[in-house]
């Protein structure tokens, strides 16, 4: 049971410190050290961002319009409007950052996550989507603070992240 419930909690973040509240206080230190290292192992390996290329064009057009993934966010776009923002994405001329999320030890982009205006025209949103696949994983999580490390990194104050 313990490493059971050890292993979801180190994956999701979630119920840890209640989980451990239980164990006891000497082993309460020994799990969170070890619970401590395994997230920022695991974080080192993810590294699940790297700048989009024209070479990711086609996947990112799949993403942009695949109907169950888009259901949320307004429908799937036209070839055109995919390929418009495809393009958007890995032109180096974009006012804020986006990039492909990957697999670790892959190249092949399993979804994007960005920075941009919002549509109120004052904030910076994080935005990310991931294929079906890739969904589950903890990439969207890694995906989303290391977006959020660049944007800190960029001296932004401020960003939102706006939901359905």
């Amino acid at each position: 049971m313990p490493n059971r419930a050890f292993n979801a909690d180190a994956n999701t973040g979630h119920g840890f410190a209640i989980f451990m509240a239980s164990v006891g206080p000497l082993r309460l230190r020994l799990r969170l050290t070890l619970a401590l290292g395994l997230i920022d192992k695991m974080t080192a390996m993810q590294s699940p961002l790297r700048h989009p290329n024209s070479n990711d064009a086609h996947a990112l057009v799949r993403l942009f319009t695949d109907p169950h993934i888009r259901r949320y966010l307004g429908g799937p776009r036209s070839q055109t409007q995919a390929h418009a923002s495809a393009l958007d994405l890995v032109s180096a001329t974009r006012r804020y950052p986006a990039w492909v999320v990957v697999k670790p030890g892959s190249s092949n982009p399993v979804g994007i996550v960005s920075l941009s205006l919002h549509h109120d025209n004052e904030d910076v949103e994080v935005s990310f989507v991931l294929f079906s696949e890739a969904q589950g994983l903890g990439l969207g999580r890694a995906a989303v603070a290391a977006a959020l490390r660049e944007a800190w990194a960029l001296g932004l104050q401020r960003v939102i992240a706006e939901t359905q």
